[in-house]
């Protein structure tokens, strides 16, 4: 992931983080303890099923917004970039 700003590559390093965790930390939703194993880590590897790809929607404080996706199968990085895009969000807690 050459020429990605810092915390960019760092998002993307940690949304491919394979580490599976221990059997306690796992849930028991019927699918036995290996497929709760093999589904536990952030990213899942697999040729059958798995994780395709990272999605990382950027917002910038002039409001311009850029997608980047990495495609895990090709390691390949495809770049979108937007106009501006104002939007409203409002959170109630």
């Amino acid at each position: 992931m050459k020429h990605l700003p810092k915390d960019i590559e760092k998002g993307f390093d940690l949304m491919g983080n394979t580490q599976i965790f221990p059997d306690e930390y796992l849930p028991d939703t019927g699918v036995g303890i290996v497929m709760e194993r093999y589904l536990s880590s952030i990213c899942i590897p697999g040729e059958i099923y798995g994780t395709r790809s990272t999605t990382m929607v950027l917002i910038r404080k002039d409001g311009n917004i850029s997608v980047r996706e990495l495609n895990r199968s090709t390691n390949e990085m495809i770049n979108y970039e937007f106009a501006t895009a104002p939007f409203n969000v409002s959170v109630n807690l």
